[in-house]
């Protein structure tokens, strides 16, 4: 009897002990797995040498269209965490540049490709997708331009709005009272406007993106360009 009582009690033990340890790890891999939840991704072709390309996300294709130089996918619910991204040509499925994001739960963010020394690369930023103040919209710049070293966004004729914009880069969001403007993209510390951008409506509540592409000295399908979308 003694044995068998011996027996039984280093059962129970056993038992205590591995309800511990699981207990332990379930709650380790609760605080570490950065895949709980959904983050929201916008794709957006800023790549003007480049046709239609595709997202490949975790290997799966993201984008259902092919996205065209200046198109964007929308924002996309895609599964937090760190997640591996393909950048191929619809073409022939070349794969043009590969990137490691992170995306943190019930953020969004917005996902350039564009081009530099004839390499399609990328770069994401996190957005504020905040409401602005009563009466006006919130814009930022990016400066995706080959040759543009540093930009500054203007209003025609008035304040800057993007100061110092280093290609490659995304500025802050500034807000403006909500109406219509005719702004100016301008190499930053000089008054050498590169190019007009009339007539762009910035909507009360609205939260937008100006992006600059192309290149300062280019023709045709590469010259130099500026798109708006609303985020």
């Amino acid at each position: 009897m003694e044995a068998n009582y011996q027996f039984y009690k280093l059962s129970g033990l056993s038992v205590i002990v591995i309800i511990m340890l699981l207990f332990s790890s379930c709650k380790d891999n609760a605080a570490t797995d950065t895949s709980l939840g959904n983050s929201h991704l916008l794709l957006v072709n800023s790549a003007a040498s480049s046709f239609a390309i595709n997202l490949y996300w975790t290997g799966n294709k993201l984008n259902p269209v092919p996205l065209f130089y200046g198109s964007t996918t929308g924002y996309k619910n895609l599964t937090s965490g760190v997640r591996d991204v393909q950048i191929k040509a619809n073409s022939n499925g070349a794969l043009l540049t590969t990137n490691t994001v992170h995306l943190v739960r019930d953020s969004s963010y917005t996902f350039f490709v564009y081009e530099t020394n004839n390499t399609t690369t990328t770069v994401i930023t996190e957005d504020d997708l905040s409401i602005p103040s009563f009466g006006n919209a919130k814009v930022r710049f990016t400066n995706l331009s080959a040759g543009l070293s540093s930009a500054d966004l203007v209003i025609s004729n008035g304040p800057v709005i993007a100061s110092s914009v280093s290609f490659g880069t995304i500025g802050s969001y500034t807000e403006l009272k909500a109406g219509t403007y005719n702004f100016a993209l301008v190499v930053h510390g000089s008054n050498s406007v590169l190019l007009n951008i009339p007539n762009v409506r910035m909507d009360n509540g609205k939260t937008y993106t100006i992006w600059s592409g192309g290149k300062v000295n280019g023709t045709g399908s590469t010259a130099l360009s500026v798109q708006t979308f609303i985020q």
